[in-house]
């Protein structure tokens, strides 16, 4: 198949319980340049969102950053290997979860979604599920905060 359009939007969600894992934490933005280069794109454009809030936890001394990202990846290209984005996703996936984030990914080739792994209210910490303004979901056309 030649001339493929394609669209992946990628949210990343990460908690971090303190300065010294915000260091160590890599960024978003060289995972998704990892995971495309297996899949087959030669040149992609990233555009970035960034939702971050500190919070108090119980104990005030302890605060944890809950960090959001949506990247919306788009490429006109040749060929698309899902499974091996998928294999990557997954090994990335189950990682240590303080410096990998969790990921979520809907990908759509000429119009028409062709996978994904929805964000879902419920893997949400329940500290933060009554926060509107943080809530990040899929809708048909993509992510709306």
């Amino acid at each position: 198949m030649q001339g493929l359009k394609i669209t992946i939007i990628i949210l990343t969600y990460t908690i971090l319980t303190s300065f010294n894992k915000i260091d160590t934490k890599i960024e978003e933005v060289q995972i998704l340049r990892f995971l495309t280069a297996k899949s087959g794109f030669q040149s992609v454009e990233y555009n970035k969102g960034i939702i971050s809030k500190w919070m108090r936890n119980k104990t005030p001394l302890v605060r944890q950053l809950n960090d959001y990202q949506k990247n919306e990846l788009h490429a006109e290209i040749d060929q698309f290997d899902l499974n091996a984005f998928e294999a990557e996703i997954n090994l990335l996936s189950n990682l240590k979860e303080d410096v990998y984030p969790k990921i979520y990914y809907r990908i759509i080739i000429n119009g028409d979604t062709l996978q994904s792994k929805d964000f879902l209210q419920k893997d949400m910490p329940k500290s933060i599920k009554k926060i509107d303004d943080l809530m990040l979901k899929f809708t048909t056309t993509g992510f709306t905060y």
